[in-house]
């Protein structure tokens, strides 16, 4: 929950969720869930991100994350 880690970490549908009892109401980790859940009936691809988890409304068949292959994009106000 280091706010650093969160911030510039990165999320792949198949890796493990955190189970500590207060995260579990925290919107990110229901959304991560709910992909986790989406990833293994229909294998979503691609990586998710702290704010990404964030903006995310509905989670739904379809949904992806980040192409690993391409280069991260720079949060907005630090592109130069």
């Amino acid at each position: 929950m280091d706010e650093d880690s969160l911030r510039h970490g990165i999320w792949y549908p198949d890796e493990e969720i955190c189970r500590a009892k207060e995260a579990q109401k925290l919107k990110w980790v229901r959304v991560q869930r709910q992909i986790a859940k989406l990833h293994k009936q229909f294998g979503v691809e691609g990586y998710f991100t702290y704010d990404m988890l964030n903006r995310i409304k509905l989670v739904r068949k379809g949904i992806k994350g980040r192409n690993p292959a391409l280069p991260p994009v720079e949060r907005r106000g630090l592109m130069q």
